[in-house]
């Protein structure tokens, strides 16, 4: 079971894009800014959801079909990994594969047991989905860092006190590049402090190495950037995980810590500030060095 209910992931019909007005709004809720993910399940769901849609007429069939494009091409959509049967129909399969790894909610067309009816939608609380007070354990980050690892391409970590070499540390770091390589991740980079990181220049590749160990999964790319912030109007103390398509703010940054620690989804804005001033534009702080290696 999941330790907590943030970056949730649902279950839903396919037939729900017939309910062409409630299906548009729960869209409009999906994505890295509320914490909320479409589960790709099965493999084929979005074929399925454009199959149902032809029954719409115009223009609602138009209108759906836009929002199906919308959410494939704002990766709202999360690999499932779950079995189903191509015998059986969304609903059995859905209440099966449930019982053994279960979703953080079922959507359908109409209530039951398990599922909730998506005309529903305009009643539900999202802030739960978009933060969370919890223990930072090992468990609970990766769950919470999981649809940011695993559908992104470019990874960037911006904590100025990561230490990787702490015992609790070194599996979370571990497990985090272990997942972003074995997906979509091209590149892994983070930007430290100087003064806060424990390997000087020449130590620095060798010793993530260590730690990291062997990859088999192509070319991957690792890239320690180190500033000095000294000099700055604003310090960098908040700490982010990002992406092209969203990001994570994290309280205590990548680190184990099992006291209460905060977590929260970045909003838009914010999203993109950390794209110009990170990724976009020459970084607007002294670099004393930077290490780039490949696995």
């Amino acid at each position: 079971m999941k330790t907590c209910l943030m970056n949730q992931e649902w279950a839903v019909d396919p037939a729900c894009v017939e309910r062409h007005s409630d299906f548009s709004l729960l869209a409009s809720h999906l994505g890295f800014t509320e914490g909320v993910f479409l589960s790709k399940f099965p493999s084929n769901w979005l074929s399925l959801a454009f199959q149902r849609a032809e029954v719409l007429c115009e223009p609602q069939k138009t209108k759906v079909r836009e929002v199906l494009r919308r959410i494939k091409e704002s990766a709202s959509l999360l690999p499932s990994g779950r079995g189903y049967d191509g015998q059986r129909n969304w609903g059995v399969n859905a209440c099966d594969q449930h019982e053994v790894l279960p979703f953080d909610r079922l959507m359908s067309t109409s209530s039951t047991q398990h599922f909730t009816d998506i005309s529903a939608i305009d009643e539900f609380d999202w802030s739960s989905a978009r933060e969370a007070r919890t223990a930072g354990s090992l468990k609970t980050i990766i769950e919470i860092l999981q649809p940011l690892i695993r559908l992104s391409y470019n990874i960037i970590l911006v904590d100025a006190y990561f230490a990787p070499q702490r015992k609790g540390n070194r599996d979370l770091f571990k497990s985090v590049v272990d997942m972003a390589f074995s997906n979509k991740c091209r590149e892994f980079k983070f930007f430290v402090r100087t003064v806060n990181w424990p390997y000087i220049e020449n130590q620095c590749e060798g010793e993530l190495r260590k730690l990291l160990g062997r990859y088999s999964h192509g070319s991957k790319k690792i890239s320690v950037v180190c500033f000095d912030d000294s000099g700055c109007e604003h310090k960098q103390h908040a700490r982010y995980i990002f992406s092209e398509l969203g990001g994570l703010r994290l309280d205590k940054g990548l680190q184990i810590d099992e006291s209460l620690v905060d977590f929260s989804t970045i909003g838009r804005v914010t999203h993109d500030e950390l794209l110009k001033f990170f990724v976009q534009r020459p970084l607007a702080m002294k670099v004393d060095y930077r290490a780039d290696f490949c696995f």
